[in-house]
């Protein structure tokens, strides 16, 4: 493992291996070293169910999502692999005033960015899903432009690509320390030893507040539980159908394979402090009982869309943190006050979409060059000093979670 390097990331999942990737891509020539506690994309990215939308209510993420898009085909190209994407469509299901009003409003952002959308009757979604009741249905969207991938595939083709730019990714390195001298970081301590960089970004995920707060900074989110099911296999299923959000229920289902997963967003999301994170997502008990005691909660809001909810088995329930702001706004950007030192977090349930964008924004930031995208929105210094572990903040984090109604 190199000890002193241009640009060293702290976190191995798909954030980190995209910054890894696209800064590489932008200057072959510097020293780009990843440290990561564990394996490569086997944290939160792993656990994700990867929606892959770019018509979004949240116009500022609009750009990040669609380079994510844009690169995928690259990638696929450079490995001489195939990342399988289900390019299978996203019909968005409007049954009252609040979410005709939403529909709506997507609409018009995907005719302004200039991505294709339709009205679909009834029937037409009841052919792709006849499980789906759509009797309260009043609108019915349908954007043939969205998608669904397998979330560790994809961090892996970033971090396969980024090691072809001669990235190096060292696993199992706990990073104990940011090193900081003067307002300014220098490097960081290990439990391999110490390694200076003349930059570093910490990436890592819901765990980056545990180490930036030693240093007094910090990136404004808590860890949220996110969850979803996938049911045993559903006779006739099709596996092109569509993602179908049901913002109604605050539920959103894709086809896995010949099961059906699910993911339905309850009233009072679970947020821990960063401190209450064990090393390994698999460490932490999400539920006392794989899964049921949280679903029998929220089960009630999808049924009347999905009736035979009640008599379909569940396969497999997954769960882990994601990062979530009071705003429901990503932090990519610089630490105030500390020079060289830059983050990435706060995914809000949208990392893997927005993936391919951050890489590229905080390559730009790093190298100090225009981004050609508003970042104030990302600012991670946006709510000045603040407690991650009060219970006030808790509370705004997990409901910024709880009222989501997108993919």
């Amino acid at each position: 493992m190199q000890n002193k390097v241009d640009l060293l990331i702290i976190g191995g999942g798909i954030w980190g291996s995209a910054i890894a990737y696209y800064y590489s891509s932008a200057f072959p020539k510097s020293n780009v070293l990843v440290v990561e506690q564990q394996e490569l994309n086997n944290g939160a990215t792993s656990r994700a169910a990867a929606l892959l939308t770019k018509v979004r209510s949240n116009r500022s993420l609009i750009p990040l999502a669609k380079e994510t898009a844009r690169i995928i085909p690259e990638l696929e190209l450079r490995l001489d692999d195939s990342l399988d994407v289900k390019r299978v469509g996203l019909a968005q299901v409007a049954t009252d005033e609040a979410s005709v009003g939403g529909l709506n409003q997507l609409y018009s952002i995907a005719a302004e960015i200039g991505e294709p959308f339709m009205q679909w009757e009834t029937e037409t979604l009841h052919r792709m899903a006849p499980w789906l009741k759509l009797d309260a249905a009043v609108d019915i969207g349908y954007f043939p432009g969205e998608a669904y991938c397998d979330p560790y595939r994809l961090g892996s083709f970033f971090a396969r690509a980024a090691r072809l730019n001669g990235v190096e990714f060292n696993q199992y390195c706990r990073v104990n320390e940011l090193i900081l001298e003067r307002n300014k970081i220098v490097g960081i301590l290990t439990d391999q030893g110490e390694i200076k960089a003349k930059k570093i970004v910490v990436a890592a995920g819901v765990w980056s507040n545990v180490l930036l707060e030693k240093i007094g900074a910090s990136i404004p989110y808590s860890p949220v539980r996110s969850q979803f099911w996938i049911t045993e296999p559903i006779p006739d299923l099709r596996e092109d159908a569509p993602i179908i959000l049901l913002p109604a229920a605050n539920a959103y289902l894709r086809p896995e394979g010949n099961c059906l997963l699910f993911g339905i967003r309850e009233q009072e999301s679970l947020a821990i402090t960063p401190e209450s994170l064990p090393v390994q997502m698999n460490d932490f008990v999400y539920s006392a009982d794989k899964g049921f005691s949280e679903l029998a909660e929220v089960i009630h809001m999808l049924e009347p869309f999905f009736p035979g909810i009640y008599d379909v088995g569940i396969k497999s329930y997954m769960a882990g943190f994601s990062g979530y702001s009071p705003d429901s706004m990503i932090s990519v950007g610089g630490c105030a006050g500390i020079e060289n030192l830059f983050v990435a977090g706060g995914d809000c349930g949208a990392g893997i979409a927005l993936s391919g964008g951050v890489g590229k924004l905080m390559t730009s930031l790093l190298a100090g060059e225009d981004p050609g995208v508003d970042t104030a929105a990302f600012d991670p210094n946006r709510f000045g000093r603040f407690n991650p572990g009060s219970n006030s903040w808790l509370e705004q984090c997990a409901a910024a979670r709880s009222r989501k109604k997108s993919g």
